[in-house]
């Protein structure tokens, strides 16, 4: 015990009369926008045949009761939410 206390004293003392790294100032040129936006209006083909937007495409939903979570025996919050509709 005493031994790893002598090298982490000693690394604290290293560590201490380091000198900051200081590195050159790089230009960024990354875009200022992305243009890859997703756009909720846009028809799209993905999951149906039907030609309907994002907020169109019906989702499931499901309510967690306090009842229904006691009669299946979640233990935990997680357990709960994994056996609900949709999630997989």
């Amino acid at each position: 015990m005493n031994k790893y206390l002598a090298c982490g004293v000693c690394l604290l003392a290293l560590h201490n009369n380091a000198q900051a790294l200081t590195l050159p100032a790089s230009p960024v040129t990354a875009p200022a926008v992305d243009d890859e936006r997703v756009d909720l209006n846009t028809p799209t083909t993905a999951g149906s045949r039907l030609n309907l937007t994002a907020l169109q495409t019906p989702g499931s939903v499901e309510s967690q009761t306090g009842e229904k979570i006691r009669e299946r025996g979640d233990a935990s919050v997680q357990d709960a939410i994994s056996r609900a509709t949709g999630i997989s």
